[in-house]
């Protein structure tokens, strides 16, 4: 097997819907995220070039397509469990998912 070299990427704000599916059954979602059901998930492409596997939030009912420009935003990704196996005592972890983007006046 040939090992892979990997190199830093900053990614910037804009970006757009490269790829996109819902998870709208909690039987298919892993275990972590079945209280986000239904969420999405997207390939985002990057103005830098890289794709990157993210959620994307704050959509509620609305349609969102691929090529829809979207950028970055912090949110919850998921809820680890704490030592007894109860997500609510565990650690609430943070993350970039990204959202449609708002339009600035």
């Amino acid at each position: 097997m040939r090992a892979v070299k990997f190199q830093p990427a900053v990614l910037g704000k804009e970006a757009t819907i490269y790829s996109i599916t819902s998870i709208t059954d909690p039987n298919n979602a892993p275990t972590d995220f079945v209280r986000f059901v239904p969420y999405s998930v997207a390939l985002i492409q990057t103005s830098e070039g890289p794709l990157t596997s993210r959620q994307v939030t704050d959509i509620g009912d609305e349609e969102v397509d691929i090529g829809t420009p979207v950028e970055p935003v912090v949110r919850i990704l998921k809820f680890d469990r704490g030592h007894d196996g109860d997500p609510e005592k565990g650690i609430v972890a943070y993350g970039i998912k990204y959202r449609p983007l708002l339009t600035r006046k």
